[in-house]
């Protein structure tokens, strides 16, 4: 079994205080489902309209040749 003699000073890191005075704490509430529904919902149309877009432009998918 190998050993490594790389050793990371962890324990300086978390013995060290940190000055929270300027930390602050912000509360934001939860969107609502309708809108969360709505926002998939655009995102898989827009998604599946760059793949149709690709397919088209790139494979001319729809040509009558």
């Amino acid at each position: 079994m190998k050993t490594s003699q790389f050793v990371l000073p962890l324990n300086g890191l978390l013995d060290h205080q940190a000055d929270n005075s300027h930390l602050k704490i912000r509360i934001k509430e939860a969107i609502p489902s309708w809108q969360r529904l709505f926002s998939i919902l655009g995102l898989v149309l827009g998604i599946n309209g760059l793949t149709w877009g690709i397919m088209i432009g790139v494979f001319n998918i729809f040509s009558a040749a």
